[in-house]
């Protein structure tokens, strides 16, 4: 994954979402499969929930097993590829402004902030 090594080199790690779920994406479902999704449910692309983890975020929400998620943040997805790189996307901006508010924090107070694994 082309976002592996810039996340391991800025924050020291490589950021991983827990979905709590499992997937079978729509497209890879053999051409009958398709069609009764486009049939029944008017979907061409999409995910299946497979499992569930329980008391999982997604358990909490309410998702279950056979729901489909059609779109994220109103984007359409159609793999778990797609739906994890929406998610990182969404923890680096938390992670870009959790560092702005240290640095904010730590140059006032004058508390310094170290990195706690070398940069490569």
């Amino acid at each position: 994954n082309s976002a592996c090594f810039p996340n391991y080199s800025y924050a020291g790690c490589i950021p991983r979402p827990h979905l709590g779920m499992t997937f079978t994406s729509i497209k890879l479902l053999d051409p009958i499969g398709i069609e009764r999704m486009r049939r029944k449910h008017n979907i061409e692309s999409g995910l299946i929930v497979e499992e569930v983890s329980k008391e999982s975020n997604a358990e909490k929400l309410g998702i279950r097993k056979g729901d489909i998620i059609e779109r994220f943040n109103g984007e359409y997805i159609s793999s778990t590829i797609e739906l994890e790189k929406m998610l990182l996307d969404i923890g680096n901006d938390h992670f870009e402004q959790a560092k702005r508010l240290c640095r904010n924090r730590c140059s006032n107070s004058n508390i310094s902030c170290h990195e706690t694994l070398p940069k490569i």
